[in-house]
Formats: C-alpha cells, structure tokens, sequence
C-alpha cells in the first residue's frame, strides 16, 4: 500500500509542475494561453 501511494504522490507533483508552469507562463503572455494549454496537455 505505501509502495502504491509513493507512486501517486511522485506523478502529482509533476502534474503540480506541470500546471503550474501553465500559469507562471500564462501571466507572462496570456495571447498564447490556447497554445500554452494545449501543449501542457498534449505535451507537443
């Protein structure tokens, strides 16, 4: 069980980085936020 939830807790922090660098770089320049968001969630 705690091998499993090491595992969860690994893959949301990156989820976390993920989406926060979506916002950091949004405030920087929101006239690409469709792309911005697109490629954090297709990873292209």
């Amino acid at each position: 069980m705690k091998i499993g939830l090491n595992y969860l807790s690994i893959i949301y922090c990156g989820i976390g980085l993920i989406f926060s660098a979506l916002i950091a770089s949004t405030a920087r320049n929101p006239q690409i936020r469709g792309q911005l968001f697109s490629y954090s969630i297709l990873g292209q």
